[in-house]
């Protein structure tokens, strides 16, 4: 058998999945007796019977692909999940060490499982990241904007380094990516730099304070994105809050540099 492990993101509420399974099976194998259980997270949802490119299953000598659709319970789904792909009969009988070697089904890399559903608004909670604007127990790539609202100067493009490196250190299964919005901020997630926060859009709702901020909020242009806010009067005060931010796990309140007004 083979298991697939996949993570839905915290933002996701799964309104229906599906499997199409691509598969090859040993030409000696008997049609008649053999099956592909899939189980979702340990529980069987699934009994493959394998049926060929006419419709017809049958015994003796086979060859080709075999496709199969299913549908899955999103009932079944959680954060992290195991798909269970398990082969069920019996091969050719034949010495030990030739069986070893023989791959009696071989599951196509084209194989897909789908996921849809609905996003829900993450809550403005700083002490949870760097979510929802990095999710490092995804398997996909995420790709982050980086806004800044004015031309970008040596500084707030070190700030921008150093939030950049941070978010790479994290454990990850897969890499992180970065493209730059100058003036706009775009629909979904992504990380404002401002060294002027009258610039910062009203919609935002920012506290009127003086110095630099941190600060979670919804998209103002997409209400299931967040944008995170990095900001300052200056462009040091700005770099301080990268800086702070890149040294504390959490941004929760106990920082280990410059002390941020956190909101």
């Amino acid at each position: 058998y083979y298991s697939l492990h996949f993570t839905l993101a915290y933002t996701a509420i799964p309104r229906k999945a599906s499997l199409r399974l691509i598969y090859t099976l040993d030409p000696s194998l008997d049609l008649h007796s053999t099956s592909i259980g899939i189980l979702l997270n340990g529980i069987p949802v699934a009994n493959v019977l394998p049926v060929n490119q006419s419709g017809q299953s049958g015994s003796g000598q086979h060859s080709g692909t075999f496709t199969t659709d299913l549908s899955l319970p999103d009932s079944l789904l959680v954060r992290a999940n195991s798909l269970t792909i398990e082969f069920k009969g019996t091969g050719p009988m034949e010495r030990e060490d030739q069986a070893k070697t023989r791959v009696l089904i071989r599951v196509s890399p084209f194989s897909a499982l789908q996921v849809d559903g609905d996003r829900i608004q993450w809550q403005s909670n700083l002490s949870q990241l760097p979510l929802p604007i990095f999710d490092p127990d995804l398997q996909t790539t995420t790709t982050i904007p980086f806004v800044f609202l004015s031309k970008p100067t040596p500084t707030t493009l070190q700030a921008a380094g150093v939030i950049a490196s941070w978010l790479g250190l994290l454990v990850s299964t897969q890499p992180v990516h970065f493209v730059v919005s100058h003036g706009t901020i775009p629909a979904g997630n992504a990380i404002i730099f401002a060294s002027d926060k009258s610039l910062l859009p009203a919609s935002l709702q920012l506290p009127a304070s003086a110095g630099p901020l941190l600060a979670l909020r919804p998209n103002p242009g997409d209400d299931k994105g967040s944008v995170l806010i990095l900001a300052g009067d200056t462009e040091d005060q700005l770099l301080r809050v990268a800086q702070t931010l890149s040294l504390t796990r959490n941004a929760n309140g106990q920082s280990q540099g410059a002390l941020v007004s956190l909101a």
